[in-house]
Protein backbone atom coordinates (compact mmCIF):
# COMPACT_ATOMS: atom_id res chain seq x y z
CA UNK A 1 0.00 0.00 0.00
CA UNK A 2 1.14 3.84 -0.80
CA UNK A 3 0.87 6.45 1.57
CA UNK A 4 -2.70 8.07 2.15
CA UNK A 5 -1.48 11.52 2.46
CA UNK A 6 -2.62 14.10 0.25
CA UNK A 7 -0.25 16.94 -0.79
CA UNK A 8 -2.43 19.59 1.57
CA UNK A 9 -1.75 17.35 4.76
CA UNK A 10 2.32 16.94 3.63
CA UNK A 11 1.78 20.61 3.57
CA UNK A 12 0.64 21.14 6.99
CA UNK A 13 2.69 18.28 8.66
CA UNK A 14 5.42 19.98 6.59
CA UNK A 15 7.04 16.81 5.33
CA UNK A 16 9.38 16.90 2.38
CA UNK A 17 7.51 16.72 -0.77
CA UNK A 18 8.09 13.63 -3.04
CA UNK A 19 10.46 13.37 -5.37
CA UNK A 20 8.53 13.46 -8.98
CA UNK A 21 8.95 10.13 -10.64
CA UNK A 22 10.68 9.39 -13.92
CA UNK A 23 9.05 5.72 -14.11
CA UNK A 24 6.40 4.01 -15.92
CA UNK A 25 5.79 1.83 -12.61
CA UNK A 26 5.22 3.70 -9.38
CA UNK A 27 4.80 0.56 -6.78
CA UNK A 28 5.62 -3.46 -6.48
CA UNK A 29 2.05 -4.43 -8.43
CA UNK A 30 2.93 -2.03 -11.10
CA UNK A 31 6.63 -2.87 -11.52
CA UNK A 32 5.32 -6.36 -11.99
CA UNK A 33 2.93 -5.45 -14.65
CA UNK A 34 5.55 -3.55 -16.39
CA UNK A 35 7.73 -6.90 -16.48
CA UNK A 36 5.38 -9.19 -17.42
CA UNK A 37 4.23 -6.40 -20.62
CA UNK A 38 7.84 -6.17 -21.31
CA UNK A 39 9.02 -9.77 -20.73
CA UNK A 40 11.91 -9.01 -18.39
CA UNK A 41 13.96 -11.80 -17.93
CA UNK A 42 12.91 -12.85 -13.90
CA UNK A 43 16.90 -13.68 -13.37
CA UNK A 44 17.84 -10.22 -14.86
CA UNK A 45 19.80 -7.17 -12.24
CA UNK A 46 17.15 -4.97 -13.52
CA UNK A 47 14.49 -7.08 -13.12
CA UNK A 48 15.33 -8.52 -9.30
CA UNK A 49 16.96 -4.95 -8.17
CA UNK A 50 13.77 -2.91 -9.24
CA UNK A 51 11.34 -5.57 -7.59
CA UNK A 52 13.19 -5.54 -4.33
CA UNK A 53 13.51 -2.18 -3.58
CA UNK A 54 9.97 -1.93 -4.32
CA UNK A 55 9.61 -4.88 -2.05
CA UNK A 56 11.56 -3.07 0.42
CA UNK A 57 9.61 -0.07 0.06
CA UNK A 58 6.68 -2.03 0.89
CA UNK A 59 7.83 -4.14 4.15
CA UNK A 60 9.44 -0.71 6.38
CA UNK A 61 6.09 1.36 5.29
CA UNK A 62 4.48 -1.82 7.59
CA UNK A 63 7.48 -2.91 9.61
CA UNK A 64 9.85 0.33 10.30
CA UNK A 65 7.39 3.17 10.38
CA UNK A 66 9.05 4.38 7.45
CA UNK A 67 7.48 6.69 4.95
CA UNK A 68 10.01 6.10 1.46
CA UNK A 69 9.62 7.55 -2.01
CA UNK A 70 11.42 5.33 -4.79
CA UNK A 71 14.03 7.95 -6.38
CA UNK A 72 16.08 4.81 -8.26
CA UNK A 73 17.78 5.83 -11.72
CA UNK A 74 20.69 6.70 -13.38
CA UNK A 75 20.68 9.75 -11.36
CA UNK A 76 19.88 8.82 -8.21
CA UNK A 77 23.29 9.98 -6.67
CA UNK A 78 23.96 6.41 -4.81
CA UNK A 79 20.02 6.77 -3.32
CA UNK A 80 17.19 4.45 -3.66
CA UNK A 81 14.71 5.95 -1.32
CA UNK A 82 14.65 9.37 0.27
CA UNK A 83 11.73 9.48 3.19
CA UNK A 84 10.88 9.91 7.08
CA UNK A 85 11.21 8.00 9.55
CA UNK A 86 7.99 8.07 12.01
CA UNK A 87 8.57 6.86 15.62
CA UNK A 88 6.74 7.37 18.50
CA UNK A 89 6.97 10.87 20.82
CA UNK A 90 8.93 12.20 17.91
CA UNK A 91 7.02 15.30 16.59
CA UNK A 92 9.76 16.26 14.03
CA UNK A 93 10.12 13.01 11.96
CA UNK A 94 13.42 11.87 11.11
CA UNK A 95 14.84 12.32 7.76
CA UNK A 96 15.89 8.95 5.86
CA UNK A 97 18.17 8.12 2.30
CA UNK A 98 18.32 4.73 1.64
CA UNK A 99 20.17 2.27 -0.66
CA UNK A 100 19.05 -1.13 -1.41
CA UNK A 101 21.70 -4.02 -2.30
CA UNK A 102 19.89 -6.67 -3.77
CA UNK A 103 23.17 -8.58 -3.79
CA UNK A 104 24.07 -12.20 -4.47
CA UNK A 105 26.62 -12.02 -1.71
CA UNK A 106 26.96 -10.08 1.68
CA UNK A 107 27.84 -6.84 1.04
CA UNK A 108 31.23 -5.62 3.01
CA UNK A 109 32.50 -2.60 4.71
CA UNK A 110 33.05 -0.77 1.97
CA UNK A 111 29.58 -0.13 1.38
CA UNK A 112 29.17 1.39 4.65
CA UNK A 113 31.59 3.98 3.64
CA UNK A 114 30.14 4.28 0.51
CA UNK A 115 26.32 5.33 2.44
CA UNK A 116 28.55 7.48 5.12
CA UNK A 117 29.63 9.54 1.71
CA UNK A 118 25.68 9.05 0.53
CA UNK A 119 24.18 11.09 3.82
CA UNK A 120 27.26 14.11 3.95
CA UNK A 121 27.33 14.71 0.36
CA UNK A 122 25.17 13.06 -2.33
CA UNK A 123 21.56 13.62 -0.92
CA UNK A 124 19.79 15.83 -4.09
CA UNK A 125 19.27 19.76 -3.99
CA UNK A 126 15.89 19.33 -3.35
CA UNK A 127 15.86 17.23 -0.21
CA UNK A 128 19.06 19.28 1.00
CA UNK A 129 17.04 22.43 0.66
CA UNK A 130 13.97 21.68 2.26
CA UNK A 131 16.26 20.56 5.19
CA UNK A 132 17.99 24.10 5.25
CA UNK A 133 14.52 25.96 5.78
CA UNK A 134 13.77 23.77 8.28
CA UNK A 135 16.84 24.30 10.09
CA UNK A 136 16.53 28.32 9.17
CA UNK A 137 12.97 27.95 10.54
CA UNK A 138 13.93 26.15 13.97
CA UNK A 139 17.09 28.61 14.66
CA UNK A 140 14.84 31.36 14.22
CA UNK A 141 12.18 29.95 17.10
CA UNK A 142 15.11 28.72 19.23
CA UNK A 143 14.05 25.61 18.56
CA UNK A 144 17.56 23.90 17.98
CA UNK A 145 18.56 21.44 15.06
CA UNK A 146 15.92 20.07 12.15
CA UNK A 147 14.93 16.83 11.41
CA UNK A 148 18.34 14.58 11.76
CA UNK A 149 19.10 12.65 8.46
CA UNK A 150 20.11 9.08 8.76
CA UNK A 151 21.55 6.53 6.40
CA UNK A 152 19.81 2.96 5.97
CA UNK A 153 21.54 0.24 3.99
CA UNK A 154 19.32 -2.39 3.64
CA UNK A 155 20.44 -5.92 1.87
CA UNK A 156 19.41 -9.18 1.59
CA UNK A 157 21.81 -11.12 3.53
CA UNK A 158 22.91 -10.74 7.24
CA UNK A 159 25.59 -7.92 8.33
CA UNK A 160 29.35 -9.61 8.19
CA UNK A 161 31.42 -8.96 10.73
CA UNK A 162 32.91 -6.47 9.16
CA UNK A 163 29.83 -4.47 7.89
CA UNK A 164 29.23 -4.46 11.82
CA UNK A 165 32.41 -2.87 12.74
CA UNK A 166 31.69 -0.20 9.78
CA UNK A 167 28.35 0.69 10.96
CA UNK A 168 29.76 0.73 14.98
CA UNK A 169 32.71 2.78 13.97
CA UNK A 170 31.18 5.78 11.88
CA UNK A 171 30.28 8.95 13.72
CA UNK A 172 27.12 9.27 11.00
CA UNK A 173 23.60 8.09 12.22
CA UNK A 174 23.58 4.29 10.40
CA UNK A 175 21.16 1.41 9.85
CA UNK A 176 21.65 -1.52 8.55
CA UNK A 177 18.29 -3.91 7.58
CA UNK A 178 18.83 -7.30 6.41
CA UNK A 179 14.89 -7.45 4.02
CA UNK A 180 14.77 -10.80 2.11
CA UNK A 181 14.08 -10.96 -1.46
CA UNK A 182 10.29 -11.86 0.07
CA UNK A 183 9.81 -8.90 2.22
CA UNK A 184 10.77 -10.49 5.53
CA UNK A 185 12.60 -8.15 8.12
CA UNK A 186 15.30 -10.74 9.65
CA UNK A 187 17.85 -8.09 10.81
CA UNK A 188 17.84 -4.80 12.12
CA UNK A 189 21.51 -2.84 13.39
CA UNK A 190 22.02 0.53 14.48
CA UNK A 191 24.88 2.54 15.63
CA UNK A 192 25.39 4.84 18.47
CA UNK A 193 24.73 8.17 16.35
CA UNK A 194 21.25 6.46 15.57
CA UNK A 195 20.59 6.12 19.45
CA UNK A 196 21.38 9.61 20.19
CA UNK A 197 18.82 11.33 18.16
CA UNK A 198 16.03 9.86 20.82
CA UNK A 199 15.67 6.24 19.56
CA UNK A 200 16.79 4.19 22.40
CA UNK A 201 13.26 2.37 23.36
CA UNK A 202 13.73 1.05 19.71
CA UNK A 203 14.45 -2.63 20.19
CA UNK A 204 13.94 -5.90 18.36
CA UNK A 205 12.48 -9.15 18.75
CA UNK A 206 12.43 -12.59 17.01
CA UNK A 207 8.73 -13.49 15.69
CA UNK A 208 7.65 -16.86 16.56
CA UNK A 209 5.86 -19.29 14.67
CA UNK A 210 4.94 -19.50 10.73
CA UNK A 211 6.29 -16.97 8.71
CA UNK A 212 3.45 -14.49 7.27
CA UNK A 213 1.87 -14.79 4.22
CA UNK A 214 3.37 -13.30 0.88
CA UNK A 215 1.67 -10.30 -0.64
CA UNK A 216 -1.16 -11.41 -3.38
CA UNK A 217 1.41 -9.92 -6.15
CA UNK A 218 4.72 -11.27 -4.49
CA UNK A 219 2.16 -14.83 -4.07
CA UNK A 220 1.39 -15.28 -7.43
CA UNK A 221 5.19 -14.65 -9.13
CA UNK A 222 6.34 -16.57 -6.45
CA UNK A 223 3.87 -18.95 -8.26
CA UNK A 224 5.34 -18.44 -11.68
CA UNK A 225 8.67 -19.58 -10.35
CA UNK A 226 10.23 -16.59 -10.15
CA UNK A 227 11.10 -16.39 -6.83
CA UNK A 228 12.02 -19.80 -6.54
CA UNK A 229 14.46 -19.16 -9.59
CA UNK A 230 16.09 -16.22 -7.57
CA UNK A 231 16.36 -18.48 -4.73
CA UNK A 232 18.11 -21.69 -6.58
CA UNK A 233 20.63 -19.06 -8.18
CA UNK A 234 21.13 -17.34 -4.84
CA UNK A 235 22.12 -20.82 -3.18
CA UNK A 236 24.34 -22.04 -6.96
CA UNK A 237 26.17 -18.47 -6.32
CA UNK A 238 26.91 -18.56 -2.42
CA UNK A 239 30.12 -20.64 -0.73
CA UNK A 240 28.86 -23.97 0.79
CA UNK A 241 29.32 -22.59 4.59
CA UNK A 242 26.44 -19.84 3.69
CA UNK A 243 24.51 -21.32 1.25
CA UNK A 244 23.84 -24.29 3.91
CA UNK A 245 23.47 -21.56 6.79
CA UNK A 246 19.89 -21.18 6.98
CA UNK A 247 18.28 -17.34 7.27
CA UNK A 248 17.50 -15.99 10.74
CA UNK A 249 14.00 -15.99 11.92
CA UNK A 250 11.60 -13.05 11.57
CA UNK A 251 12.08 -10.02 13.86
CA UNK A 252 10.19 -7.14 14.27
CA UNK A 253 10.64 -3.68 15.70
CA UNK A 254 9.53 -2.72 18.90
CA UNK A 255 8.84 0.99 21.04
CA UNK A 256 9.62 0.61 24.70
CA UNK A 257 7.09 2.58 26.52
CA UNK A 258 7.56 4.62 29.57
CA UNK A 259 7.86 3.21 32.99
CA UNK A 260 4.92 1.99 34.18
CA UNK A 261 3.24 1.86 30.86
CA UNK A 262 3.05 -1.81 29.91
CA UNK A 263 6.95 -2.44 28.73
CA UNK A 264 7.73 -2.65 24.49
CA UNK A 265 4.66 -2.76 21.97
CA UNK A 266 5.47 -3.40 18.28
CA UNK A 267 6.34 -0.13 16.31
CA UNK A 268 3.01 1.16 14.30
CA UNK A 269 2.84 1.08 11.16
CA UNK A 270 2.56 4.08 8.93
CA UNK A 271 -0.83 2.67 8.48
CA UNK A 272 -1.47 3.66 11.70
CA UNK A 273 0.47 6.86 11.80
CA UNK A 274 -1.47 8.30 8.77
CA UNK A 275 -4.71 7.41 10.84
CA UNK A 276 -3.69 9.26 13.28
CA UNK A 277 -2.19 12.38 11.67
CA UNK A 278 -5.03 12.79 9.67
CA UNK A 279 -7.34 12.70 12.77
CA UNK A 280 -5.06 15.00 14.77
CA UNK A 281 -5.09 17.52 11.55
CA UNK A 282 -8.80 17.84 11.80
CA UNK A 283 -8.21 18.71 15.81
CA UNK A 284 -5.77 21.25 15.09
CA UNK A 285 -7.86 22.83 12.29
CA UNK A 286 -10.98 23.04 14.97
CA UNK A 287 -8.83 25.27 16.80
CA UNK A 288 -8.93 27.86 13.94
CA UNK A 289 -12.54 27.95 13.72
CA UNK A 290 -12.81 28.76 9.98
CA UNK A 291 -15.42 30.37 8.06
CA UNK A 292 -15.90 28.54 5.66
CA UNK A 293 -14.42 25.37 6.86
CA UNK A 294 -13.93 24.10 3.35
CA UNK A 295 -9.98 23.58 1.32
CA UNK A 296 -10.15 26.76 0.17
CA UNK A 297 -10.07 28.78 3.42
CA UNK A 298 -7.62 26.03 4.68
CA UNK A 299 -5.08 26.74 2.01
CA UNK A 300 -5.35 30.53 2.87
CA UNK A 301 -4.98 29.91 6.63
CA UNK A 302 -2.11 27.84 6.45
CA UNK A 303 -0.08 29.91 4.47
CA UNK A 304 -1.09 33.02 7.58
CA UNK A 305 -0.51 30.29 10.06
CA UNK A 306 3.16 28.87 8.85
CA UNK A 307 4.16 32.56 7.77
CA UNK A 308 3.39 33.79 10.89
CA UNK A 309 4.83 31.06 12.96
CA UNK A 310 7.16 29.07 10.69
CA UNK A 311 7.33 25.87 13.26
CA UNK A 312 3.54 25.53 14.26
CA UNK A 313 1.88 22.27 12.76
CA UNK A 314 -0.52 19.59 14.50
CA UNK A 315 0.76 18.04 17.19
CA UNK A 316 0.95 13.98 16.22
CA UNK A 317 1.59 12.64 20.15
CA UNK A 318 -0.19 14.94 21.99
CA UNK A 319 -2.36 12.97 24.32
CA UNK A 320 -4.16 15.29 25.97
CA UNK A 321 -5.10 19.34 25.50
CA UNK A 322 -4.42 21.65 22.70
CA UNK A 323 -2.57 19.84 19.70
CA UNK A 324 -0.64 23.09 18.74
CA UNK A 325 2.72 24.34 19.69
CA UNK A 326 1.69 27.51 20.56
CA UNK A 327 0.57 29.38 23.34
CA UNK A 328 -2.99 30.37 24.18
CA UNK A 329 -1.91 34.10 24.00
CA UNK A 330 -0.13 33.22 20.56
CA UNK A 331 -3.28 31.14 19.45
CA UNK A 332 -6.03 34.01 20.29
CA UNK A 333 -4.03 36.60 18.64
CA UNK A 334 -3.65 34.47 15.25
CA UNK A 335 -7.48 33.67 15.53
CA UNK A 336 -8.19 37.53 15.59
CA UNK A 337 -5.50 38.41 13.12
CA UNK A 338 -7.80 35.53 10.57
CA UNK A 339 -10.93 36.61 11.37
CA UNK A 340 -9.74 40.10 10.13
CA UNK A 341 -8.72 38.66 7.28
CA UNK A 342 -12.16 37.17 6.30
CA UNK A 343 -10.87 33.32 6.86
CA UNK A 344 -12.08 33.02 11.10
CA UNK A 345 -14.98 33.53 13.02
CA UNK A 346 -12.68 34.22 15.70
CA UNK A 347 -12.03 33.32 19.21
CA UNK A 348 -14.56 30.97 20.26
CA UNK A 349 -16.16 32.34 23.21
CA UNK A 350 -18.57 29.50 24.25
CA UNK A 351 -16.24 28.53 27.14
CA UNK A 352 -16.73 32.45 28.37
CA UNK A 353 -20.22 33.41 27.99
CA UNK A 354 -21.02 30.07 29.87
CA UNK A 355 -18.64 31.68 32.61
CA UNK A 356 -19.99 35.09 32.29
CA UNK A 357 -23.65 33.21 32.47
CA UNK A 358 -22.87 31.55 35.63
CA UNK A 359 -21.28 34.68 37.41
CA UNK A 360 -24.24 36.78 36.41
CA UNK A 361 -26.75 34.18 38.36
CA UNK A 362 -24.95 33.92 40.99
CA UNK A 363 -24.10 37.58 41.66
CA UNK A 364 -26.83 39.84 44.18
CA UNK A 365 -29.04 41.85 42.61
Amino acid sequence: MTSSLSFFTRRVYQLPVPPISKHKHYNRASFIDFARRHELSRTSTLFIGNLYEYTVQTELRHAAALLLHRTGGRSDNGIDHLGTWHLPGHEQPIHVAVQCKAHRRRVGPQCIRELEGVVARRVPHTWRLQQQQHQHQHQQQGAGQAGPRVGMLVNRREASAGVRAALQRSALPLVYLMVDLRGVLRQALWNEAVEALGVAPLGVEVVHGPERQLASELAELDAEGGLALWEEELRDKLPAELRAKPYPPPIRLTWDQAPGHGGALPLPGMDQIEARMLQQEEKWWALWNLAPDDQETRYEALSVIQSRFPEEKPLLWATGGVPSLLSERDRQGLLRELKMMGLSEGVVEEGKSEAEESQSTLSPT
